[in-house]
């Protein structure tokens, strides 16, 4: 008698549980990484060993009819889980702090632009959203290996991107990842500049 007891409190206990909902909890990771021309740094946002997305920096001569100049660019991709960038086409989004990443979201899934910047006798032209804007923030969506399978998570990343002629005429450029985060709970928006469970609400 008593062990049957027992039994159905355990059981009432274990039903009690799982009607809890998940609670949120954002995963949030300082960094302070410097992309150097020609370099790339991989985001692991659920720090599971899995490349998420890349941001890379790129410089390149070209040549044309006029003579050569200097092309420079940064990008993102996602990486291994599946993932999507908060973009117009192929050009993300430079979002302020207190954007929400969800559902709501439109997501671009292949490598993206975030800036280009060209100079020299092939001509002089910008194009993307991110030249000289500090502390913008990418918006992600990717996967999680669950229980029943992958589970779609959102998340951001801190980046800063600048790219000027010095006073010899020479390219300077920096791309700094500050840091990132992401939502625990599948399915459940975070907002930009979200480094715990309290939203932030900082955008126009």
């Amino acid at each position: 008698m008593k062990s049957t007891k027992w039994a159905s409190v355990a059981i009432t206990l274990l039903a009690a549980v799982l009607s809890i909902p998940a609670q949120a909890e954002v995963v949030y990771t300082p960094v302070n990484v410097v992309i150097p021309s020609n370099g790339s740094h991989n985001i692991d946002l659920n720090r599971d060993g899995i490349t998420d997305f890349t941001l890379s920096s790129h410089l390149l001569q070209v040549y044309c009819q006029a003579g050569d100049g200097i092309v420079w660019y940064a990008a993102a991709q996602p990486g291994q889980s599946n993932g999507s960038i908060v973009a117009i086409g192929q050009n993300p989004l430079a979002l302020k702090s207190g954007v929400p990443i969800g559902p709501s979201q439109i997501y671009y899934s292949g490598w993206q632009l975030m800036t280009e910047y060209a100079y020299g006798s092939c001509g002089k032209f910008v194009l993307g959203n991110w030249l000289n804007l500090l502390d913008r923030y990418l918006g992600f969506e990717f996967q999680i290996q669950g229980v029943g399978g992958p589970e779609t998570h959102y998340g951001w990343a801190q980046v800063s991107v600048s790219a000027f002629l010095d006073q010899h005429n020479n390219l300077q450029t920096a791309t700094f990842l500050s840091g990132f985060a992401y939502e625990t709970v599948p399915g459940k928006a975070i907002t930009t500049g979200q480094t715990s469970a309290q939203p932030t609400i900082d955008h126009p």
